[in-house]
């Protein structure tokens, strides 16, 4: 996710289109944080 060209595109999307907030390297970040905590998924 944090160098993925595809997951970047949120970032930099083209004319007309606005950019997902933050960045692209805090999303990184963020989610090695989950994977390094275990990873949980909420249940309903």
């Amino acid at each position: 996710m944090a160098e993925d060209v595809l997951v970047g595109w949120g970032w930099d999307p083209g004319p007309g289109l606005e950019p997902v907030p933050g960045t692209q390297r805090a999303l990184g970040e963020l989610i090695r944080a989950w994977i390094d905590t275990g990873a949980a998924c909420p249940s309903p």
